[in-house]
């Protein structure tokens, strides 16, 4: 069952219009009824009314979504609005309201350059929340879907790997500040990645704390090394670092490069 605010909020509406002009009339019947638009996982159009989700079978004719129910409908666009009618079997199933939501929240991770999973998963209801799927499975859909706009990136030779300029552009400045392949080759490449305005949070802390992870560094880096400022009694992760391995020289490189750019006291090491 579906919580009563869950309804509240999400609830569809009903809209019939009658008799918008005589073409409609002879198609569809005297009661037009307006669906909402949605989007299938494949990309193509799908349609909801009152909870209910349509697919396109052919020309104006669609279905039901689940295979098991019968209930059809008849809809084509007219000035940006799906108009037409309801079939006369209906549904067998009750409507899932939350599965529009969920559709609509999957195709904002498909759309967005640098998709965050904790902005999309904040502030939806539970219902939502679960029928949304695991952590797991909406990274595996992120990782789909910059495989599609990027192809395979060769990690391999990091010699011949381009990062895209709209990939490190943040309010008109680059957030890879050093490329180590700039200044010594492709041998043991060190990437290290902050902004203007985080660099100065740095610059004005007298304390850094610096970690490192290694699950979340891409192959063939070895380790993300993180260095952080404490705010109003949090962390702020400053700088973001890719390294190629766990040697005192590399995190040296990192807090050297940091260093041109700021004028820190000694870092505390450690969270």
């Amino acid at each position: 069952m579906l919580s009563n605010n869950f309804q509240q909020q999400y609830a569809f509406k009903k809209e019939p219009e009658a008799n918008l002009d005589g073409e409609n009339e002879k198609c569809y019947g005297a009661n037009l009824t307006k669906f909402e638009q949605g989007v299938t996982q494949k990309g193509g159009v799908s349609l909801w009314h009152a909870g209910y989700r349509y697919v396109k079978s052919k020309n104006i004719h669609w279905r039901c979504s689940n295979l098991d129910c019968q209930a059809t409908a008849k809809a084509e666009e007219k000035n940006g609005q799906f108009i037409g009618s309801l079939g006369e079997k209906e549904h067998n199933h009750p409507p899932a309201i939350q599965k529009k939501v969920c559709e609509e929240l999957r195709n904002r991770l498909k759309k967005d350059k640098r998709p965050i999973l904790g902005e999309v998963r904040a502030n939806i209801p539970d219902e939502v929340y679960i029928a949304l799927g695991s952590d797991d499975a909406l990274n595996q859909l992120i990782k789909r879907q910059k495989k599609q706009k990027f192809g395979n990136v060769n990690c391999v030779d990091l010699g011949k790997m381009v990062i895209p300029a709209f990939l490190t552009e943040k309010y008109n400045s680059s957030t890879l500040i050093y490329d180590s392949r700039d200044e010594r080759g492709n041998e043991d490449v060190v990437l290290v990645f902050s902004h203007a305005r985080l660099l100065d949070i740095l610059s004005q802390n007298k304390h850094w704390a610096c970690d490192g992870t290694f699950k979340s560094a891409p192959r063939p880096f070895a380790q993300c090394f993180c260095i952080g400022a404490f705010v109003r009694g949090r962390i702020v992760v400053c700088v973001q670092a890719l390294l190629p391995t766990k040697k005192t020289i590399h995190y040296q490189e990192v807090l050297r490069e940091v260093r041109r750019a700021i004028n820190p006291n000694e870092p505390k090491r450690g969270f």
